[in-house]
C-alpha cells in the first residue's frame, strides 16, 4: 500500500502533467533558439533522477506539429544542442506529424554539421538515414529539392560507407512519387 506521498509520486497529478507539458514546450523553444544553458538545465539528470521520466521528456512532442526539442535544433543549425539533446537520449529518428526526422530538417535547410551529427547518431543506434516522409522523400531527396548538393553527397556517402543505415523506411500511407518540388516541413 502507498501513503498518500508515495501514491503522488507514482501516479502525477494533472497540474504535474501540465507543468510537463510546459517544460517540453520551453525545452522546443530553447533548442530553437540556441539556448543551451535552458536545454542543459532542463535535460539534467537532476531535474528527472528518473530515467525513463527523461527520455519520455526530451522526445515530448508538440501535439499539433509533433516536432520535438530535436526537429528544433536541427532545423536551426544548432549542433551543440543536436548533440547533447542526443546524448540524453533525443531519439534521431523520431517523425513530426509530417513524417519527418530531424534529419529531413537539417538536410532540407542546409545544416551540415547537424546533418553529420544525426548520420552518426542514426548508425551508432543502428537506424535508417533514409526514412520516407509522408510525401515519400528521403533526407537526401529533400537536400536536393531545397539546393544543397553538399548535403546531398554527403548523404549519398553515407549511404555507400554504411548500407545498412541506408535502406529506406517507408510509413504507411505514403505516396510513392511525390509531385511536388517544395521542401515539406
Amino acid at each position: 500500500m502507498f501513503d498518500q506521498g508515495e501514491q503522488q509520486t507514482a501516479r502525477p497529478n494533472s497540474a504535474a502533467l501540465l507543468r510537463r507539458e510546459d517544460l517540453a514546450a520551453e525545452l522546443r523553444d530553447y533548442a530553437r533558439s540556441d539556448d543551451e544553458a535552458g536545454v542543459r538545465e532542463l535535460v539534467s539528470e537532476s531535474m528527472w533522477p528518473d530515467h525513463v521520466e527523461r527520455l519520455a521528456f526530451v522526445n515530448a512532442a508538440d501535439q499539433e506539429t509533433g516536432n520535438t526539442a530535436l526537429h528544433m535544433a536541427s532545423a536551426n543549425g544548432h549542433v551543440r544542442l543536436v548533440q547533447l539533446l542526443l546524448e540524453a537520449g533525443a531519439r534521431a529518428a523520431v517523425r513530426n506529424a509530417a513524417g519527418n526526422t530531424p534529419l529531413h530538417w537539417a538536410s532540407m535547410t542546409g545544416q551540415t554539421r547537424c546533418v553529420e551529427a544525426l548520420l552518426q547518431a542514426l548508425q551508432a543506434r543502428g537506424e535508417s538515414a533514409f526514412i520516407l516522409n509522408d510525401r515519400g522523400r528521403s533526407a537526401y531527396d529533400e537536400a536536393l529539392v531545397a539546393g544543397f548538393e553538399e548535403i546531398a553527397a554527403l548523404l549519398m556517402q553515407f549511404a555507400e560507407e554504411h548500407p545498412a543505415s541506408s535502406a529506406a523506411d517507408v510509413p504507411a500511407g505514403t505516396a510513392s512519387s511525390p509531385n511536388n518540388d517544395e521542401p515539406s516541413l
